[in-house]
């Protein structure tokens, strides 16, 4: 890629690159060459070129870089806030709103997002990059899901789901967030009544507050996927034991033994004139159950379960506070007394460190 284009987001030394300072791509333009070009690396708005060497874009816009894949993206802008006149549920293409987010509305951007003021209550799926350079306040209900990195200035009362990196400036407040890591940049900031989920780490001056708010800082997994995982076992279980009931049921109603196999199908077309809807519905139902306790069960069975954990996830910070719950991989404390920290907290060392 050439050392000239640069790239909408979050830096790998956490530098925020917006819209303005980003590289501003056009139609014909060599976006990567060399022999490390390949088409696994073609996402929307590039291909390769005729001599198959080069990827150039196919139109106007703005590099995005997602899972090894390269996009341009072009570009809506709105010169003031995004307000609920605001029609449009969906946005083919990168958004530059340089007011207020201030739309209730889902809005799905398939592009990356900034904001130059702040969010409001959001409802946003993104599949880039955010940056917002105010503070996203979410108000309780709000919910950004983004495929990229996040970035803001403060956080309050919203979940975010990050595939990538969530950095903030000052605080974290009232809010829910998953991520692969999450950074507090100023030194003095804080995470305070919040449960935050990070895979490789968790790094914020304090953590908690002197008034002993509950908070929860949870690394080592990734989160999300265990807790899908653990949903799907939970259904699983809910689909047997109801399951199981029904059988007892249809045992006890159509005179079939414990020790005897029950054939569902032919208990319907034996019965269809002679026995009560009710239990013919219970029969039904049973056979839905079936069916979806073996889709459960093949979706457990094949879950992906590589790269679930980090066991080099750390916390780093400078103060926690009591109230605070730290839970790093299969390892729990509750912190009761305010404990200042001079090293990085991971599984090795946390019972040294949290202990009380």
């Amino acid at each position: 890629m050439s050392d000239k284009i640069s790239i909408f987001g979050v830096t790998s030394n956490q530098n925020i690159v917006p819209f303005e300072s980003s590289s501003f791509i056009k139609k014909g333009d060599i976006v990567l060459k060399g022999t490390n070009v390949s088409k696994s690396m073609l996402g929307s708005g590039v291909s390769f070129d005729k001599e198959g060497n080069s990827i150039i874009a196919l139109n106007d816009g703005y590099l995005r870089l997602f899972n090894k894949k390269l996009f341009v993206d072009p570009i809506q802008i709105i010169n003031g806030d995004l307000t609920h006149t605001f029609e449009e549920r969906e946005i083919f293409s990168s958004l530059w709103v340089k007011g207020d987010f201030l739309n209730k509305n889902k809005l799905i951007i398939f592009g990356n997002l900034q904001v130059d003021g702040v969010i409001e209550n959001p409802d946003i799926i993104c599949q880039g990059n955010i940056i917002v350079n105010g503070s996203i306040l979410g108000q309780g209900t709000g919910r950004i899901v983004v495929q990229g990195d996040c970035f803001a200035q403060n956080v309050s009362g919203v979940k975010i789901v990050s595939y990538g990196e969530v950095i903030v400036r000052d605080y974290i407040r009232h809010s829910n967030i998953f991520a692969k890591s999450l950074t507090i940049v100023n030194s003095s900031g804080e995470i305070c009544d919040s449960s935050i989920f990070a895979k490789n780490s968790v790094k914020s001056g304090k953590i908690g507050s002197k008034n002993i708010i509950n908070t929860s800082i949870s690394v080592g997994y990734n989160y999300r996927e265990k807790f899908l995982l653990n949903r799907y076992k939970k259904e699983l279980k809910i689909l047997k034991i109801t399951y199981n009931k029904n059988l007892q049921t249809i045992r006890q109603y159509f005179n079939i033994s414990e020790g005897e196999e029950i054939n569902l199908i032919d208990i319907i077309m034996k019965n269809l004139q002679t026995s009560s809807n009710i239990y013919l519905l219970k029969v039904l139902e049973s056979i839905k159950l079936s069916e979806d306790i073996a889709y459960n069960t093949e979706k457990i069975q094949n879950f992906n379960l590589n790269n679930m954990t980090n066991l080099e996830a750390f916390i780093d910070c400078e103060t926690i506070y009591p109230g605070v719950n730290i839970n790093i991989l299969d390892k729990s404390f509750q912190i009761i007394n305010t404990i200042n920290i001079n090293t990085k907290i991971n599984r090795s060392n946390c019972e040294q460190c949290l202990q009380q």
